[in-house]
């Protein structure tokens, strides 16, 4: 049942995002067919619950479509979680570090990117970088972005938060790996400085030894992941008061009130992340530990398997298109009823 809901959510959401969304590939997604020759055809598996549509386009953002971007997390965390069960047996050193800068009200999306995208790069580049690769003997690292925003906060709203956290292999497990942290995270902290910002303190800096798999791969893309849990709160507020609210919560409010300023906000994250990649490996890292390499949109077009289908009618996929929320409604029917119950 809970599920069931978190797929209706997410639906739901993707339906509002699109009456007003700026990318024509999200306007359409779910919404508009591969081809005029034929309907969209309903699947279902009647072993897993799953049910989806195919026939329908896919627009594969991983940061703006609830629908896509929860697909593609799952996937990216199974990769993750892969690559530290196989690191785990073959007694490889795994350490999950987070950095994070000074933010204020005043600073925008694009100027916080900016800043943790030139601080990211400063600490893995020049000699630094290398001395460091070769005295820790490091395999390579998977970097993601976390994005949060204090808009709901009562007493203190101080805006984008962007920070990164750093899932670095290494050849065995440290002696001392908080000399690593303490010279990645001095680089990390002259970079900002260097760039007129204030010096970054250790508040929401650590490095913590990974030693088993403890849902590192969900957490890391939980931007995606975590979505329906975000969408199924009955009230927001005591996410709001514990910290910031990621871009979900963000675009809930602005479909549920049409408020204009978190609007604005949602317009702002589609503008400044666009080809922004939410979770990156390193070179060579997905082929050391033999994952295949599959884009967003692979991901997102990937058929699913299933047991039972039936066609819609174009009566049928017209009301669909009518209102699109319908669509999380018709695969909950199948997926718990069956497709006989969807007439």
């Amino acid at each position: 049942p809970e599920a069931n809901q978190r797929r209706k959510d997410r639906y739901l959401l993707r339906s509002g995002l699109q009456s007003k969304t700026t990318k024509q590939r999200l306007h359409n997604c779910g919404r508009c067919r591969t081809s005029n020759a034929f309907t969209p055809i309903l699947r279902s598996n009647a072993e897993t619950g799953s049910a989806y549509l195919a026939g329908v386009q896919r627009c594969g953002y991983a940061q703006f479509c609830p629908v896509c971007g929860a697909k593609i997390a799952n996937v990216r965390a199974g990769e993750i979680t892969k690559a530290v069960d196989q690191a785990l047996k073959i007694g490889h050193g795994i350490y999950l570090a987070s950095f994070t800068v000074s933010h204020c009200k005043d600073d925008t999306l694009e100027e916080m990117r900016e800043l943790v995208s030139g601080a990211y790069k400063h600490i893995n580049s020049g000699r630094a970088w290398v001395s460091d690769v070769a005295e820790f003997g490091i395999l390579g690292q998977i970097r993601a972005f976390e994005v949060t925003n204090g808009v709901f906060k009562q007493d203190n709203d101080n805006g984008w938060h962007v920070h990164i956290h750093l899932l670095i292999f290494t050849d065995e497990p440290l002696e001392n790996p908080d000399l690593l942290h303490a010279r990645l995270f001095a680089r990390w902290q002259n970079y900002n400085v260097s760039k007129g910002y204030d010096k970054p303190t250790h508040k929401g800096t650590d490095l913590t030894q990974i030693t088993k798999q403890i849902g590192v791969g969900r957490y890391l893309s939980k931007i995606g992941v975590n979505i329906g849990n975000e969408l199924t709160r009955s009230d927001l507020k005591t996410g709001r008061k514990r910290g910031g609210a990621s871009i979900w919560e963000v675009a809930w409010g602005a479909v549920a009130t049409d408020d204009p300023a978190l609007w604005s906000l949602w317009f702002e994250w589609e503008s400044v992340m666009n080809g922004v990649q939410l979770c990156r490996w390193s070179n060579g890292l997905k082929r050391y530990f033999s994952i295949n390499e599959l884009t967003d949109q692979e991901i997102a077009e990937k058929e699913e398997a299933f047991t039972h289908s039936r066609s819609l009618t174009e009566d049928e996929w017209n009301a669909l298109k009518v209102d699109t929320s319908l669509i999380g409604l018709l695969l909950s029917v199948a997926s718990t009823d069956g497709i006989e119950a969807v007439d």
